[in-house]
């Protein structure tokens, strides 16, 4: 089955490890990259005009990239289209391509929330507007499944994030390793105002050894004024963003990693409730129905409501060898028994598209 995967392609734990997945379930994957349409140009007004379309999505590259997806698949006539997180393509686009090869299949994913209150109606215009004219519409959450199809999507799929198998995995830290990035607890990511920063506070405040990483000045999502805030957050040290092996390892140094729900997103869960524990780390993360679904707490997992209840699980779980052994080893096995891996969501998509016919 050939597949044309069109989007950003910037990032390398969306459409290149996807890529990876549907190959080896089966499918020849073409990509159509859209982010180098706006790198490139030295002189300041080409950069400013580049940015200008990238942003507000109208303009000659906007144009360009959609004539050339055209051609894409005049030249390749795919059996699938699938069009991740499409900002960038047009309804009209996806209009003439099926106009040029009717047995198409055309899906969707979205690993954004474009109907949340905070979403801006100008980024999504696109991808709201082909939403009727999907075979498919792969949705992060839950709640956007009703939303994909109260907007007219003929039908729609949730395809949950996932971990890479090839990052995210147990490793041996050295004890210079252990000292470098572990703590009682860490949490790794960006600064979001929900009440993040005093849950990290109240576990601080009581002698708890928190590991904090993530951008300290990057506009609102930056911890740097937080941290001048906090008189607490003194004892914290080596803040920065981590990535890709380090982002791996920090999580093995500590036995238990925090998450956090984006709140703009309407989140239930998140990519790092799975990457976590596919790190052998024990996933701590605000309580949520559907995290309850998928870990067992208590057993895989704690969950919390409050930073008061944060600072009791916490608290009951750090210095029980033991129940911290067990905790690691079953929260292991059950994000790999279900299926959370790059892999199995790449066949579980290659299922689905198997069974449309056209």
């Amino acid at each position: 089955m050939k597949v044309v995967l069109a989007g950003d392609w910037h990032s390398k734990i969306h459409e290149v490890p996807l890529a990876i997945a549907l190959e080896k379930a089966g499918a020849n994957v073409i990509p159509f990259k859209w982010y180098p349409y706006f790198s490139g140009g030295s002189r300041p007004i080409h950069k400013f005009c580049r940015r200008f379309q990238n942003k507000y999505l109208i303009g000659p590259i906007v144009s360009k990239l959609n004539d050339d997806l055209v051609e894409l698949v005049r030249e390749h006539l795919p059996e699938v289209l699938f069009i991740y997180r499409g900002t960038h393509i047009l309804a009209a686009t996806i209009r003439q391509i099926r106009q040029i090869f009717p047995q198409i299949i055309v899906v969707a994913y979205n690993n954004d929330d474009p109907f949340s209150p905070e979403a801006s109606p100008l980024l999504w215009r696109h991808f709201n507007a082909s939403l009727p004219i999907l075979d498919i519409a792969f949705a992060y959450r839950h709640k956007n499944l009703k939303d994909f199809e109260l907007a007219g999507s003929p039908r729609s799929e949730l395809l949950r994030s996932w971990f890479i198998p090839e990052v995210n995995r147990p490793v041996g830290p050295s004890n210079q390793d252990v000292e470098k990035y572990g703590g009682d607890i860490v949490f790794i990511g960006h600064f979001e105002d929900d009440g993040r920063d005093e849950a990290l506070a109240r576990l601080l405040e009581q002698g708890i050894n928190v590991r904090l990483f993530g951008h300290i000045e990057s506009g609102s999502s930056g911890w740097g004024k937080i941290i001048s805030k906090h008189k607490v957050f003194s004892k914290l040290k080596d803040v920065r963003p981590l990535w890709g092996d380090e982002y791996n390892l920090a999580l093995n140094c500590s036995p238990m990693a925090l998450c956090f729900l984006s709140k703009l997103n309407r989140d239930t869960y998140t990519r790092r409730c799975f990457e976590i524990p596919a790190a052998g780390t024990i996933l701590v993360s605000e309580r949520t129905s559907d995290l309850e679904s998928l870990f067992e707490s208590g057993e895989e997992a704690l969950f919390f409501s409050s930073p008061e209840e944060l600072v009791a699980k916490v608290t009951g779980l750090k210095g029980d060898a033991n129940r911290i052994r067990k905790m690691r080893e079953r929260i292991l096995s059950r994000v790999w028994a279900d299926g959370h891996d790059i892999y199995s969501r790449g066949r579980y998509v290659m299922e689905l598209l198997g069974g449309i016919s056209r």
